[in-house]
C-alpha cells in the first residue's frame, strides 16, 4: 500500500528518576550505577497486562478472560426486519446481559439476573462443593432464546437455554416470566459438527471421511410422529492425511488447539477442530475439499514439559520442497448421495488454519473460490457449477511482489463478495497502488466498474446490499488520522460523489462495526489509545447515533496508576508527511 506511513509508538521505559542528561555540547562523562529493577517493579508491570487490566474496565465484554468489544448476538439473524439483539458487558465488575430493540429504541436487562441466579442456586446448592450463584457471578457465557412453537423460525423471548460454565457444562432452560430454571439432559454440541441451515442435518468428518447425520419425521403404528436419526457415509476413500474437510496442519496447532484453559493444561487430546466445509443455502449440498499432505515432509517441535519434553511433528513444506499440500474441491449432494468434483484440482494449499474461503451463490447453484500460485503473485477467483463441476475464471489478479486480498490480509478476511444473486462479484485489488473495490460480471469475467478509487485504502467489507457496499477505510479524508478506521458506504455503480462517511464524530477514533440483518442499524464501538471506548447504535443509512449503549469506565484502572498515553504528531524527513504516534508512560513516571 503506497503513501501510508505506519503508526509508531514511543515507549518510555525505566524508572521515575532521571539517570542522565544529554546536551548538545561536550559534557563530562559521569558514571551511574545501573538502575535496579525490583520484584515489585515486575509485579506492577504485570498488573497492567491485558488479562489483569481488563477486569478493571467497565463497558467492554470479558469472556473467558479475554477482553472484547461489545458483540451483537442477533436474535433472528435470518430475519429481514427483526434486528433485535443481545450482548454481554462488564458493569461494576460483574457480567450483565443486555437486550436491545432498535426499532423500539429500548435497551435493558435481557432477563432478571438475580431471579435466574436464585433459581439456579436452588437446584445446585445440593451438589458437593457447589459455589453459590448470585447475579454477579452467573455461570453463563451465552444463551439462545427459545423458538416459537407455531413457527420455529421465530424467537420466543419468554425463555432461554444455555450451557453453564461449570466443569459439567450442564444444559439449562429458564422461563423468564415468572423466572423458573430447570436442568435438562444434554451436552454442548461437539465442535467438529456443522449443522445445515435447516438444523435437521449435520455434517461431520472423522478420520478424513465425510458423513451426514439427518433427523427425519417417522410415523409410528399409532400415527404418532417421532424423530429418527439416520447417518449417511458420504465418502469412504479418505484418510487422516489425505481426506475430506481436513484442517491443514500449522505450527503449534498440536500444542495450542484446545489444550489450555484458564491457565491449566487439559488432560487427554485436544478436541477435534471444525471441519472445513460449507452448506449450501438450501441445505441440500455441501462443498468441502479433499486435502492431501501425505507426502509433505515433517517439521518438529519440542514442548517443554516435566519430566520429559514432548515431541510434536506436523506437515510443513519449506520453500525448497517440491512436495507441498494440495487440495481439490468437491460438492456432495445430500439427497442424491453423489459427490461432484470441481474442475481444476489439485491446487496449491491456500488455506490458513480453520478458515474455508469458499462462498455459495444465493440460489445454491454455484460455488466461488480463490486459488493462487505458490509464490502468491497470482490469484484467481473461480466460479464452479455445483451440478456439473465445470468452472470459469472470473478474475485473474497478478502482482510483481504478491497479491493481497485485504489491506491487512490475512489478519482480516479476503474482500470479495457475491452480489446480484450470484451474477456479479465484488473484488478487492491493489492494482492502482491502493486497495480498492471493483465490480465484475461473474459469468463473463468482464470488469463492470471500479466501486472505489483514490489515494486511500479500503480496509474491510462489512456488508453489501442491492445498491450499497459498506466498508471501513483508512486515509480517505485528508483532515482525519489515516491510521484510524472509519465506516463508509459507496454505491455499487462507482459514483465517487455519493460515497458517504457514516462515522463523522469530531473526536476521531478507530471504529469496529457490526451491521444488523436488515441493514437498518449499525452497532459501533469506537475508541482511541488515549480515548476510552464507546458503543453506540446508528442508523444504517446515514450513521446518525440513535442510542448510546456503553461507555468504557477506566476509573478503577486509573486508581491503580495506569496512565492514558499521549498522542503526538511530527513531520517526516520530507517536512510534509505527518507521522502520528503515542507516548506511553510507566505507571510510576513523575
Amino acid at each position: 500500500m503506497k503513501g501510508i506511513v505506519f503508526l509508531f509508538s514511543v515507549l518510555v521505559a525505566g524508572c521515575a528518576r532521571t539517570v542522565g542528561v544529554v546536551s548538545p555540547g561536550p559534557v563530562d562523562v559521569i558514571d551511574h550505577a545501573p538502575v535496579e529493577v525490583s520484584v515489585n517493579d515486575y509485579l506492577r508491570a504485570e498488573s497492567f497486562l491485558g488479562w489483569n487490566a481488563a477486569p478493571l474496565v467497565d463497558g467492554l465484554a470479558l469472556l473467558e478472560g479475554q477482553e472484547r468489544v461489545v458483540q451483537a448476538n442477533w436474535i433472528n439473524p435470518l430475519g429481514a426486519t427483526d434486528d433485535r439483539f443481545w450482548y454481554v458487558v462488564q458493569r461494576s465488575g460483574a457480567r450483565r446481559f443486555v437486550l436491545v430493540d432498535p426499532a423500539a429504541g429500548t435497551s435493558g436487562p435481557a432477563f432478571d439476573h438475580a431471579a435466574v441466579a436464585e433459581s439456579m442456586w436452588r437446584l445446585n446448592r445440593i451438589l458437593p462443593g457447589a459455589v453459590p450463584i448470585t447475579a454477579d457471578n452467573l455461570p453463563i457465557n451465552a444463551f439462545t432464546y427459545g423458538r416459537d412453537t407455531a413457527n420455529a423460525r421465530l424467537p420466543d423471548l419468554s425463555r432461554i437455554r444455555f450451557y453453564d460454565t461449570t466443569p459439567d457444562q450442564s444444559l439449562w432452560e429458564c422461563t423468564l416470566s415468572p423466572v423458573a430454571c430447570r436442568k435438562e439432559f444434554g451436552f454442548p454440541p461437539p465442535p467438529d459438527r456443522v449443522p445445515s441451515p435447516n438444523r435437521r442435518d449435520t455434517a461431520v468428518v472423522h478420520a478424513g471421511n465425510l458423513s451426514v447425520i439427518s433427523l427425519r419425521d417417522s410415523v409410528t403404528a399409532s400415527d404418532s410422529i417421532i424423530l429418527v436419526r439416520d447417518s449417511t457415509q458420504a465418502t469412504t476413500d479418505g484418510k487422516p492425511d489425505h481426506g475430506y474437510g481436513i484442517v491443514p496442519q500449522e505450527c503449534c496447532n498440536a500444542i495450542t488447539r484446545g489444550w489450555w484453559q484458564d491457565g491449566a493444561r487439559l488432560p487427554g487430546n485436544p478436541p477435534p477442530p471444525r471441519p472445513l466445509l460449507a452448506w449450501s443455502p438450501d441445505g441440500e449440498k455441501i462443498v468441502t475439499h479433499l486435502y492431501d499432505d501425505s507426502r509433505v515432509a515433517k517439521l518438529h517441535l519440542l514442548e517443554t514439559a516435566m519430566p520429559r519434553p514432548i515431541l510434536h511433528s506436523y506437515s510443513y513444506a519449506l520453500p525448497s520442497d517440491t512436495l507441498v499440500p494440495t487440495y481439490e474441491l468437491v460438492v456432495y449432494h445430500v439427497k442424491e448421495d453423489t459427490l461432484i468434483p470441481i474442475e481444476g484440482g489439485p491446487m496449491v494449499d491456500g488455506f490458513s488454519g480453520e478458515t474455508f474461503p469458499v462462498q455459495w451463490s444465493p440460489n445454491s447453484t454455484h460455488v466461488f473460490f480463490t486459488r493462487h500460485a505458490r509464490d502468491y503473485k497470482t490469484y484467481e477467483l473461480v466460479r464452479g457449477d455445483a451440478t456439473t463441476g465445470d468452472t470459469n475464471v472470473v478474475v485473474t489478479e497478478t502482482n510483481q511482489t504478491f497479491v493481497s486480498l485485504n489491506t491487512l490480509f490475512p489478519l482480516l478476511p479476503a474482500n470479495w463478495r457475491i452480489i446480484a444473486g450470484g451474477r456479479e462479484v465484488i473484488w478487492y485489488s491493489e492494482r492502482s497502488g491502493w486497495g480498492h473495490l471493483y465490480r465484475y460480471d461473474a459469468e463473463t469475467g468482464d470488469l463492470l466498474n471500479p466501486i472505489t478509487s483514490g489515494e486511500w485504502a479500503v480496509l474491510n467489507v462489512e456488508r453489501v446490499d442491492d445498491e450499497w457496499v459498506y466498508f471501513t477505510a483508512l486515509g480517505k479524508d485528508p483532515d482525519r488520522d489515516p491510521y484510524l478506521a472509519q465506516l463508509y458506504r459507496a454505491p455499487l455503480s462507482g459514483d465517487a460523489s455519493r460515497i458517504e462517511l457514516l462515522t463523522p464524530e469530531e473526536t476521531q477514533a478507530n471504529h469496529a462495526v457490526q451491521i444488523s440483518p436488515s441493514g437498518n442499524y449499525i452497532l459501533d464501538t469506537y475508541s482511541r489509545r488515549d480515548h476510552p471506548g464507546r458503543t453506540v447504535l446508528r442508523r444504517g443509512d446515514n450513521g446518525t447515533v440513535l442510542m448510546e449503549l456503553e461507555v468504557m469506565d477506566i476509573s478503577r484502572l486509573s486508581e491503580k496508576g495506569w496512565k492514558l498515553p499521549q498522542h503526538f504528531t511530527v513531520k517526516a524527513r520530507d517536512h510534509v508527511t505527518d507521522l502520528h504516534g503515542f507516548l506511553h508512560f510507566p505507571s510510576n513516571f513523575d
